[in-house]
């Protein structure tokens, strides 16, 4: 019998499949944060969907290869960030600017991944940050990093925290942890009185942290405790912070009801494609003068319209008189501040005046 040998299985091919695996992890789990916010208002997924994430980013902390960290961030931010901004594919259609059908959708697409991918950076940032603090932990001997879950959360969570508020100082900052708890989830967003976003954001990656360590000790059986201690922090993070932005919520802000102000804000929805042209100011006139009336009669004191309600010069006596709306604040007499277009300084601005 001739003795036969079967091929050496390469590591590569090895690490092949449960690569994929995890790199659908990240990105599944990335598409349930980018549910959380409007228009799915599914926002109790933002409270495990970066669980996955953390798992594979810390999970393995004898690795001192940063790039697979890198992919799964890279990846997660994808999926969230891509979904939750993917109302900007609705720039086109751009022909009413004169742009041809293909070149808006190219468009509309190439805006559409230069904001997922900035977004993306948040994620990819906090991954080689937390990547590289673990690592230095694994090098030294008995690392407080190495051996207490809780400085790991605390310090992923401070991290995160920064990156954002790095991210904040730039102009494509929209997708923010705590966007996917607005507008539905009203009494975690009150946590926003005590530091802005970053106590929001904050308390979503504190809670998702505690889950991930948990699974993390879980593995190891013999941290099975540990896992359950991890947990009931989790649950009582999550009710904890939920009861105190509840508090928050249930607090008057004005001390003096007889100081305050009732004011009404009219959306109009007038769809960019139409509301340069005549059929749109048409549009625009109609809604936000009927809003006017409406919430009048409902007892407003003032009324606010958002930036360039009406897009057009707002200026010149006549070119007042005649609009609807103006009439109605005239014939009504309460105030508005409408947002409509101006020149200052020789140059077209946008502008809120209160005729």
């Amino acid at each position: 019998m001739i003795p036969t040998s079967l091929p050496a299985q390469q590591p590569s091919a090895i690490l092949h499949r449960p690569f994929n695996w995890r790199l659908l992890a990240a990105f599944g789990s990335g598409i349930l944060m980018g549910l959380a916010p409007a228009p799915t208002h599914l926002w109790c997924l933002a409270w495990v969907a970066l669980t996955p994430l953390w798992v594979l980013v810390v999970g393995d902390k004898r690795s001192t290869n940063l790039l697979p960290s890198l992919v799964y961030a890279l990846v997660w931010g994808i999926g969230y960030h891509g979904l939750a901004l993917s109302w900007i594919t609705g720039l086109h259609p751009l022909t009413w600017m004169g742009v041809p059908w293909l070149a808006s959708i190219g468009i509309a697409l190439a805006c559409w991944v230069i904001v997922t991918l900035w977004g993306a950076g948040i994620t990819v940032t906090w991954a080689a940050a937390a990547h590289g603090l673990w690592a230095m932990g694994n090098r030294q001997s008995r690392s407080p990093l190495d051996r207490s879950p809780a400085l790991r959360i605390l310090i992923g969570t401070a991290l995160w925290c920064a990156v954002e508020a790095f991210w904040s100082q730039g102009i494509l900052y929209w997708t923010s942890l705590s966007y996917t708890q607005s507008p539905s989830n009203l009494a975690i967003l009150h946590l926003g009185q005590l530091s802005g976003e970053s106590a929001v954001t904050a308390a979503i990656v504190l809670v998702n942290g505690c889950l991930a360590e948990a699974w993390i000790a879980l593995k190891l059986k013999h941290h099975s405790p540990q896992a359950r201690n991890l947990l009931l922090i989790a649950g009582v993070s999550l009710v904890s912070l939920h009861l105190i932005g509840f508090g928050l919520y249930q607090q008057p802000r004005i001390d003096a009801p007889e100081s305050s102000l009732k004011v009404g804000i009219i959306q109009g929805n007038v769809p960019t494609r139409i509301k340069l042209f005549q059929v749109g100011q048409q549009l625009a006139n109609d809604r936000y003068t009927a809003g006017y009336h409406k919430l009048v009669d409902q007892g407003v004191e003032a009324v606010l319209t958002p930036e360039g309600a009406l897009p057009w010069l707002w200026v010149g006596q006549a070119n007042q008189s005649q609009n609807p709306l103006y009439q109605a604040i005239r014939s009504r007499g309460v105030l508005a501040w409408v947002g409509t277009v101006g020149v200052r300084q020789a140059r077209i601005t946008q502008n809120a005046i209160h005729p």
